[in-house]
């Protein structure tokens, strides 16, 4: 917009769907089941294909503001999402004497869904910060972050997991320096601040859980949170470039 400021913004679509396969010897198909066309099995085979299989539509923007201020570089954006994510678990009937389905195609027509969900996911974050060249040899950066994740999840069939989880933090500071030595060594330091937003599926996170393990543990579970701080050196010469690095982690409420 001039030379000292600049805007950015972009938005985006993402539709998805995809099946992951496993012909179970665990579940036969039982006669009379659908073929890929639709039309009955009548000479089923004693295995079955097991599917679990999803659809995604995500829409979502991200921006910043970028402002030059003599030695000062301030940033300002944010990112918003909403994650539309289906999920389910199906059989899918194999005729005993010819193959009816491809591994190459997307199955149609199964004989059972063993569980459905839909999940939600909408993501909220903002932040601002400040790159400060102190010198020309030393630059300090310091902001924080403001994260915000829901997810809220729908039983359409199998074990009721209906409810929302939450994800949110406010202040999430993040402060370093680099120090150039010279045009091919840097020091660096850095200390931040994170958390691990949860995960919506029924084959990962709370929401794998039981029905009764999920009510449990709805409006008590904590997000994954994390300091680290980090310090170290970086180099290079006419044939290596290389770091080394000591850090520290302190998590909090890990989630196994």
């Amino acid at each position: 917009m001039t030379d000292a400021l600049s805007v950015s913004l972009t938005g985006y679509g993402h539709n998805n769907e995809g099946q992951g396969l496993w012909w179970t010897p665990y579940v036969p198909t039982p006669a009379g089941a659908p073929d890929q066309n639709g039309a009955a099995i009548s000479a089923p085979g004693p295995i079955s294909v097991r599917t679990t299989e999803y659809e995604i539509e995500r829409r979502g923007a991200f921006g910043s503001v970028d402002l030059a201020l003599g030695a000062h570089a301030l940033e300002a954006g944010f990112w918003l999402e909403t994650n539309d994510f289906n999920q389910a678990r199906r059989f899918y009937g194999l005729a005993r004497a010819a193959n009816t389905r491809s591994s190459l195609e997307f199955l149609r027509n199964p004989f059972f869904t063993q569980w459905e969900y839909d999940f939600e996911t909408e993501t909220r974050l903002f932040y601002v910060q400040d790159t400060w060249a102190v010198t020309e040899a030393l630059t300090v950066f310091g902001g924080f972050k403001s994260l915000s994740v829901e997810n809220t999840a729908r039983t359409v069939t199998g074990p009721n997991k209906t409810g929302t989880i939450k994800a949110e933090d406010n202040f999430l500071p993040q402060v370093g320096a680099t120090y150039d030595v010279n045009a091919d060594h840097q020091l660096f330091v850095s200390y931040s601040e994170n958390i691990r937003a949860f995960e919506s599926s029924n084959t990962g996170g709370p929401f794998s859980a039981s029905a009764a393990g999920f009510a449990a543990l709805r409006n008590t579970v904590q997000p994954e949170s994390s300091k680290t701080i980090e310090a170290g050196w970086r180099f290079r010469a006419a044939q290596l470039q290389g770091s080394v690095a000591i850090y520290n982690v302190d998590f909090e409420d890990r989630l196994l």
